[in-house]
């Protein structure tokens, strides 16, 4: 009697052990299984984050490009208005220069005139006196 209960203590024990003994392999293994699966969801959310911050980066850059590309647009517009707005304002300055160059023209041209003509009529009256001597 005393041996089957010391028996039946032995088999207690080792199923105690044996069932801790499983106890910790399947804790264990939801551990490791429990870090394998943070390191994947971190690993996942670092790669989402990496390409949410390159998405970003490229939306960035085309929105200064094309932001780049209007304001050069509208520089270049100003640009040619301005090149324009001298250029008739050069033009009006010419047409004035040559309108005041063709009447300095005909200005001299009439007094060139009047002194060949006033040349003209001293000649006649130095033949005049001449000819009354």
């Amino acid at each position: 009697m005393y041996a089957a209960m010391r028996e039946t203590v032995a088999a207690i024990s080792i199923q105690k052990y044996i069932r801790m003994w499983l106890m910790r392999q399947a804790y264990s293994k939801l551990y490791s299984s429990a870090i394998i699966i943070k390191s994947h969801i971190r690993g996942f959310t670092t790669r989402q984050r990496l390409l949410h911050g390159r998405e970003l980066k490229a939306a960035t850059y085309i929105q200064a490009c094309w932001r780049m590309s209007k304001v050069r647009s509208a520089f270049l517009q100003h640009q040619a208005s301005i090149v324009a707005v001298q250029c008739l304002w050069r033009c009006r300055q010419a047409r004035r220069e040559l309108r005041r160059l063709k009447q300095e023209a005909n200005e001299s041209g009439a007094l060139r005139l009047a002194k060949s003509k006033l040349e003209r009529q001293l000649e006649e009256l130095t033949w005049r006196l001449h000819l009354e001597k």
